[in-house]
């Protein structure tokens, strides 16, 4: 398959194909929105299935594997934020608590994202390691805990403590790194 016809396909596949229709119809100033309460069941949805899918991945993978793999997430998690908050603050002038937000938006990962590469390397042939759904899960907290680590400290505002419960008790990841948890164990009906 060439690169064009690849295109071509990824552009008429459905999650695009929708896309389209929701930015059409905020051009066309149409009252087209989802109920919240489905935006909700399709973003838990999403985040489940992902720490399922990377649970399910990892307990197939040898530790050997994991560590290099897992010492980068976690290295870029840090150093992500970290650079984003920098050049934010530094070079863009931004205030402390644009650029934290900034710093925390490039240190989490967008789900979405992730699924769409993961969907679009497959068509291509190219597929990744199985656990790296896995990693995203894990690739959240840094991040977001770098990120509150540089407000908190710039704004000395909520104890660490508490910034750090809210991250690691927060929705995306109860759900990211739970679904993991619950894929990991080897039973007889997976």
């Amino acid at each position: 398959m060439t690169l064009g016809e690849l295109v071509g396909q990824n552009l008429a596949s459905p999650a695009v194909l929708a896309f389209v229709l929701g930015a059409v119809a905020v051009r066309l100033k149409s009252d087209l929105r989802f109920p919240e309460s489905i935006t909700s069941l399709l973003s838990t949805y999403l985040l489940l299935a992902i720490g399922l899918k990377g649970g399910l991945r990892l307990r197939d993978a040898s530790l050997d594997d994991l560590v290099m793999p897992i010492i980068a997430t976690v290295a870029l998690g840090i150093i992500t934020p970290t650079v984003s908050f920098f050049v934010a603050r530094k070079f863009l002038r931004f205030t402390t608590t644009d650029a934290a937000a900034i710093a925390a938006h490039y240190g989490s990962v967008s789900a979405v994202t992730f699924t769409a590469a993961e969907t679009f390397a497959r068509s291509a042939g190219t597929l990744g390691e199985e656990y790296l759904a896995a990693l995203v899960a894990l690739l959240e907290v840094p991040g977001i805990i770098v990120a509150l680590v540089i407000a908190s400290r710039a704004l000395g505002g909520k104890s660490m403590k508490s910034a750090v419960h809210e991250v690691v008790t927060g929705r995306s990841i109860v759900l990211l790194i739970g679904g993991v948890a619950i894929g990991i164990p080897k039973n007889s009906r997976s």
